[in-house]
C-alpha cells in the first residue's frame, strides 16, 4: 500500500538532522582595568551566572518553575541597569546615548526571554517542547552577551572620561 502511495518502499523514517548546540557562554576578556571600585563589572558577572544557572536548570526542572529562573535573571538585570543609571551622570553625553541604547536593548532581550519562557511552558507537553526550550536558552544567551556589551560600553566611556584606572602591574 505504501508503495502505491509514494512510489517507493517505505523502510524507516528519515533520520533527524543533528541538533546544533548553543555555543557555550564564555566571558570574553574585558578591558584591563582596575575593578576594585567597579560596581558594574560584578553585576554583569552575576547576570551571566544567572543565565548559566537558567541554562543548567531548564531541562532539569518542571516548566512551572521556569518563572523563578527568569525572575532571577530579571532581578540581576534591574540591579545592573540601576547601577549603570547611577554612573551615567558622570560620563560624557556622547557615551550616555550608547549606554542608554544598550540598556533599552537589554530590556527588549528580557521581554524576549519572557516571551520564549511562556512559549516553552505552553508547549511543555508537545513535540515542540525541546525547540521552545532551545529558543528560551537562545534568548537568555543574547541577554548575557548584551550585558557584556553594556560593560564594554561603560568601560569605554570611563576610559574616555579619564575615570578608568589600568590594572597595576
Amino acid at each position: 500500500f505504501l508503495f502505491l502511495l509514494f512510489g517507493a518502499e517505505f523502510t524507516a523514517p528519515p533520520e533527524k538532522p543533528p541538533r546544533k548546540n548553543l555555543p557555550p557562554i564564555q566571558a570574553a576578556p574585558t578591558a584591563n582595568l582596575d575593578r576594585s571600585d567597579d560596581q558594574v563589572y560584578p553585576l554583569v558577572m552575576e547576570m551571566v551566572k544567572a543565565v548559566l544557572n537558567l541554562k543548567n536548570q531548564v531541562y532539569q526542572i518542571p516548566c512551572e518553575e521556569y518563572i523563578n529562573l527568569v525572575k532571577t535573571v530579571g532581578m540581576h538585570l534591574r540591579n545592573l541597569t540601576g547601577s549603570v543609571d547611577q554612573l551615567l551622570p558622570t560620563l560624557p553625553a556622547t557615551s550616555r546615548i550608547e549606554i542608554e541604547g544598550t540598556q533599552r536593548l537589554l530590556n527588549k532581550d528580557l521581554s524576549e526571554l519572557i516571551s520564549k519562557m511562556k512559549l516553552a511552558q505552553q508547549n511543555s507537553v508537545t513535540s515542540l517542547s525541546d525547540e521552545c526550550k532551545k529558543q528560551m536558552l537562545t534568548a537568555a544567551h543574547t541577554l548575557a552577551v548584551d550585558s557584556k556589551n553594556l560593560l564594554d560600553a561603560v568601560d569605554q566611556a570611563r576610559v574616555r572620561a579619564g575615570q578608568a584606572k589600568p590594572v597595576p602591574n
